[in-house]
């Protein structure tokens, strides 16, 4: 199995990240999280242009956003489910 292409990085007990995540979870999207808290999330969301303020921030293979918002979240998941099996 490969590593999804979606990273969501997030703060522990951040309410917009924990809803972020609950909402892929349901809809099945796989995802890696970075605890932007950790040094290396930090060193990388700066390296991005963004910091802890602007969390969670999604990147996926073709956009990026910040902060919760379910509607991305929705079509991501809409998106994912429509994109054909490789293998």
């Amino acid at each position: 199995m490969s590593e999804p292409d979606i990273r969501v990085y997030v703060r522990p007990n951040d309410p917009k990240s924990e809803w972020t995540l609950k909402l892929l979870d349901r809809h099945n999207v796989e995802y890696e999280t970075v605890d932007a808290t950790m040094e290396q999330g930090q060193v990388e969301l700066a390296a991005l242009g963004y910091g802890i303020a602007d969390l969670p921030v999604v990147l996926t293979p073709r956009t990026h956003w910040t902060g919760f918002d379910k509607s991305k979240v929705l079509a991501l998941a809409k998106a994912r489910h429509r994109e054909p099996n490789e293998g």
